[in-house]
């Protein structure tokens, strides 16, 4: 509990050693962490996630946006508005894999996605 009212009282302090030194140790410790969580001190860890940790959790989320509006699509009536909004949609989330991963995306067919419930 000392520590807590210590650290108190260096906080509220009034000289301007004081402050400064309250400074310095609050800009050490933030420049410290920000230098932790990009991953530059190793002996530490790696930080809170890498480019290709962040970059596989992005590719996860389209393809599995992919394939919810690629169902949708199939599952619309033939000719309507929501069929045509899907097929945009879906196209766009192709573009944005094609974009993160440098490759085509290989859609499923609609007889591959629906499944027939008995």
């Amino acid at each position: 509990m000392s520590f807590v009212v210590d650290m108190f009282k260096m906080l509220t302090c009034r000289d301007s050693r004081c402050r400064l030194a309250v400074l310095a140790v609050s800009l050490a410790a933030f420049w410290g962490f920000m230098i932790w969580s990009f991953g530059y001190i190793p002996a530490l860890g790696s930080g809170f996630a890498s480019a290709d940790t962040v970059k596989y959790i992005q590719v996860s989320l389209v393809e599995d946006a992919i394939i919810e509006r690629r169902i949708r699509y199939c599952e619309a009536p033939s000719g309507s508005a929501v069929k045509q909004f899907f097929l945009k949609v879906v196209n766009e989330k192709v573009i944005e894999y094609q974009t993160l991963t440098g490759t085509s995306y290989a859609l499923p067919t609609c007889k591959e996605l629906i499944v027939v419930s008995t």
